[in-house]
């Protein structure tokens, strides 16, 4: 049984705990509501990064978007990266979708591609608003997961897999995931942007 002398130093200790977790995320909250003020992605890309992007990448949104501001690999970085995860969780998806399409990064052969304009221009050679479905959550899949290689049997593998995870969890129906690998992917050849 629990005395009174071991549950109040117990009390204390896990008070204080909570008490500096609510002040770490509180002081990551301006930081990151600075970032989130530079977003500028369109809201049919977001709503679509919302809907694709847990399925597709096997990790939680919140937790993709908490990785695209925190660059630490410390022990700082490890807390602020834990104070961002828990502010995108609370807050509306639509940030996290932001911050992801914006900020999303992934190795294109030598070059770090940086957001989802980007990515659209130079591996898909086209505009972001004119992704289908399977491109942005090839998109989700390698800001987690990344490519290893970038020829064009390796990502047509990557886009098998995602989208046999995106159908087995419903995302896309029978007829979406038949049509989407009956299509050919279109690639840009040599990473020149779009002017």
């Amino acid at each position: 049984m629990i005395s009174r002398d071991t549950f109040f130093p117990i009390g204390m200790v896990a008070t204080m705990f909570c008490l500096g977790i609510l002040l770490t995320v509180v002081g990551h909250k301006t930081q990151l509501k600075a970032i989130v003020q530079t977003t500028s992605i369109s809201p049919s890309s977001t709503a679509r990064i919302i809907r694709l992007h847990n399925d597709a990448s096997g990790q939680k949104l919140a937790a993709s978007a908490a990785a695209c501001v925190n660059y630490r690999r410390d022990l700082a970085g490890l807390i602020a990266g834990a104070a961002f995860r828990i502010l995108f969780e609370i807050d509306d998806p639509l940030v996290s979708a932001g911050v992801l399409g914006e900020a999303g990064s992934l190795t294109y052969g030598t070059r770090t591609v940086n957001g989802l304009e980007e990515t659209a221009d130079l591996v898909f050679g086209t505009r972001a608003e004119l992704l289908s479905d399977a491109e942005i959550s090839l998109f989700c899949y390698w800001t987690v997961n990344d490519q290893d290689s970038w020829g064009p049997d390796d990502i047509l593998a990557t886009r098998r897999l995602v989208l046999r995870r995106l159908l087995a969890r419903r995302v896309i129906t029978d007829a979406q995931f038949s049509d989407y690998n009956a299509k050919s992917l279109a690639l840009r050849p040599t990473p020149i942007p779009i002017n």
